[in-house]
């Protein structure tokens, strides 16, 4: 037997300068199409031993079938290692190449980028050995209904004093923070501030807000409350929020001093009061009660000796809660559009493949969609393009509906509604089936499990697929768990996911050689791919509620053998009817 004289095989280098072109001598070729376009391709090749060895050492080539129109309707790669050498008894040696799609090469750049979070979890407290002056020991944090930061009691506070929550975009990250909104409120008297700082790694590059204090004593402090939106200008791989005393740290200033009263003249009195609490650094820390002033100097009560270079710092003695920043509803972004879509991370992933690899796939991004999904939360952390995108797609669209991804036999990426392709026909009596499967994947009923902003376990209001109800007659309903981190992902991703599951398990083939348009136009099966629409003509749907069930299927897989033309395989997304509903409608139309 010969490769159907419309084919031809085609390995090529990754110039697609041709190498070989194998056509008149393969014995066996198949190749597949899924949901991510090209799947795999297998040839087999009697050759010499020499030959086998040769294509064994072969570095990674391009693998391609044309048809009668010089039309390229296969395309994938394949190396040395994905060549097996076969020796039979009678001394006959043969090669089988396994060449897989070039979906794979989304597979070969790992990712590692936060491109959105609404989550208070991932903000950290920050130490003095990441960013100076930071003393998280002096204040205490909340990260989990909201972002907090509040001083604590019994310590000294100045400048040098601060107390930090950041996002930082993870080391070696490919994209930065370019947005940040948020609600704030600020509880803290005057001396006291709050600020939102950018920095690239720990390098402090500027501040994009800041707030001081209002007022005085436990009783006169005004609480200030707003919101922050910066829509440009962040460009940072860090975010922080602070909050600190703005009274600049002193020193005793004066000479050695003994134990006992004193009077020293300190580098400034600023924050220094009769009846105040002074923290006392150096060897023997201590803490004093200024007992009395002058315009320099003040007197206290000393238990130690001290250096004139000891540190003086005013002691904050107030409860928690009286001195407080409140941050709420947050969200940084890597992109400077008011959502994250995943038309946007498909892009950028193209662009990132193709500087490592420019042979990789076609340089084009216009089969690109955009499902106008927002994902509200997005951190790949080594993760292959092909796992990201391959996660972010199951969020479907604005209606619902299933999206796919890949990449087709033209070398493109594309990012599409599953069902967005040709519609054909075909005749019952033109094909023949293979039947099974079973109901356990047909979910009719459930809702989203999800982790909040807050760290709290959640779960969405429960869905009920009419359609998929109408057609099992039965509620089953799932728990279905949802990384997104907050009910609009959630609902979304369980309303596609009902949709999809309303389906059931893809449990059924059919096998024919031709397919016909709508008006009748006959093209070889070999044309059809998946996302396209297979109706039946002679079939007549007995309620709408089934229709779809019955006369009309969305193929998710192509399988086609180069040396069999009459026996396509077609697999639809969701099982085929039994042939026996299907050829009593059949016959209901005689």
């Amino acid at each position: 037997m010969m490769l159907d004289p419309q084919f031809q095989i085609l390995i090529q280098d990754l110039t697609s300068s041709q190498m070989l072109d194998v056509s008149d001598r393969v014995t066996a070729a198949t190749w597949r199409y899924t949901e991510q376009g090209c799947g795999d391709l297998s040839i087999t090749i009697p050759c010499t031993m020499p030959e086998a060895y040769w294509f064994k050492t072969l570095p990674f080539v391009y693998v391609k079938v044309f048809n009668r129109c010089s039309k390229r309707i296969w395309w994938g790669r394949a190396a040395g290692d994905d060549v097996t050498i076969t020796r039979t008894a009678d001394g006959a040696v043969s090669i089988q190449i396994l060449a897989l799609g070039l979906v794979k090469a989304l597979e070969d750049i790992p990712h590692t980028g936060w491109w959105s979070s609404t989550r208070y979890g991932d903000w950290q407290d920050v130490p003095s050995d990441l960013i100076p002056s930071r003393t998280p020991e002096r204040f205490s944090f909340e990260t989990e209904r909201r972002l907090r930061i509040a001083p604590s009691g019994g310590n000294g506070f100045t400048t040098s004093s601060i107390g930090m929550l950041s996002i930082a975009q993870p080391a070696a990250a490919s994209v930065q923070w370019q947005t940040i909104e948020a609600t704030y409120s600020l509880k803290a008297p005057a001396g006291w501030r709050a600020s939102l700082s950018r920095y690239d790694g720990t390098t402090f590059l500027s501040s994009l807000w800041t707030l001081d204090g209002i007022g005085t004593g436990a009783t006169g402090i005004t609480t200030q409350s707003g919101t922050l939106s910066f829509l440009s200008g962040v460009g940072c791989s860090r975010l922080g929020f602070n909050l600190f005393c703005t009274r600049a740290a002193t020193n005793l200033h004066t000479a050695t001093i003994t134990a006992g009263t004193r009077m020293v003249t300190p580098g400034t009195m600023a924050g220094i009061a009769a009846n105040a609490k002074l923290a006392i650094g150096g060897a023997e820390p201590e803490e004093v009660v200024v007992t009395a002033t002058t315009a320099t100097t003040f007197t206290a009560v000393f238990r130690n000796a001290h250096l004139g270079s000891d540190l003086v710092e005013p002691l904050w003695d107030g409860n928690d809660g009286d001195i407080e920043l409140v941050i709420t509803n947050v969200r940084v972004k890597a992109v400077t559009t008011p959502t994250v879509t995943l038309d946007q991370v498909a892009k950028y992933a193209l662009s990132e493949v193709l500087a490592v690899n420019p042979w990789a796939v076609f340089n084009s991004d216009g089969k690109v969609q955009s499902p106008l999904v927002d994902i509200a939360n997005l951190a790949a952390d080594d993760q292959p393009w092909a796992t990201i995108l391959s996660e972010q797609v199951q969020l479907g669209d604005t209606s619902n509906r299933p999206w796919v991804w890949g990449v087709d036999e033209d070398g493109v990426l594309f990012v599409r509604p599953r069902q967005s392709g040709r519609v054909w026909y075909v005749s019952t009596e033109q094909c023949s089936y293979t039947q099974g499967g079973n109901s356990d994947g047909r979910w009719t009923s459930g809702y989203g499990v999800y982790e909040d902003e807050q760290g709290q376990r959640q779960r969405t209001p429960i869905q009920t697929d009419a359609q998929a109800l109408a057609n099992s007659g039965l509620v089953r309903r799932t728990a279905l768990p949802v990384d997104g981190g907050t009910l609009a992902v959630a609902t979304q991703r369980t309303s596609v996911f009902l949709s999809d599951a309303a389906k059931g398990e893809a449990a059924a083939s059919l096998t024919c050689a031709v397919l016909e348009t709508v008006d009748g136009m006959v093209y070889p099966a070999t044309e059809a791919r998946p996302g396209d629409m297979l109706l039946f003509r002679d079939v007549l749907p007995t309620s709408s509620a089934v229709a779809n069930r019955l006369n009309g299927f969305v193929l998710a897989e192509v399988q086609v053998d180069g040396f069999n033309l009459a026996a396509v395989q077609l697999v639809p997304e969701e099982p085929l009817p039994l042939l026996e509903m299907v050829m009593a409608n059949s016959h209901s139309l005689i």
